[in-house]
Parts: structure tokens; sequence; C-alpha cells
């Protein structure tokens, strides 16, 4: 059950960074132009797949184990998207 925790934690920092990707350089674009942009790219269907499994996942771990242990632990998905964040897209 420990691997499902770890797959829900990897699958959220996943679903981030695709969704980061699809939004990339939308910033300068009308509502409905970014809107189009970012719908059409394949990292937002991507990011939407990790999304549902991630759900699912979460359901699993929650079923599981108690909520006091698994919210605190799964707060590590924002460190691991800070880090993301600068590997990826080079942020400070």
């Amino acid at each position: 059950m420990l691997l499902v925790l770890f797959l829900a934690l990897m699958g959220r920092t996943i679903m981030d960074i695709f969704f980061k990707y699809a939004v990339q350089h939308t910033q300068s674009l009308s509502p409905t132009q970014a809107f189009r942009r970012i719908v059409s790219s394949g990292f937002f269907w991507a990011g939407s797949v990790f999304s549902v499994i991630n759900f699912c996942l979460w359901l699993k771990v929650l079923s599981n184990y108690d909520l006091s242990f698994v919210y605190p632990f799964f707060s590590i998905s924002f460190v691991l998207v800070m880090i993301s964040g600068w590997l990826f897209f080079k942020e400070t």
C-alpha cells in the first residue's frame, strides 16, 4: 500500500508539471485564445489523465490510511513541484 501512496504523490507532481507546460506562453493571449491553446495542448490532456489516475489512487490511499497520516505526507508534492519548477522551467 505504501507503493500506492508513492504513486499518488508522483502522479500529483507529474500532473502539475503537465499543466504548467500546457499554460506556458499564454499570458499575452486573450482569454479565448489562451483557452483554445491550452485545450488543444497534449500536455493538458496528459495532465487531465494523470488527474483522473491520481484521484483514483488518492481514494485508494484514503481507504487504507488515516487522513491525519497521509495528508501531511502528501504535502511532499509541494516540494517536488518546486524542484520540478526549478529543473524544467528554470524558475527561481
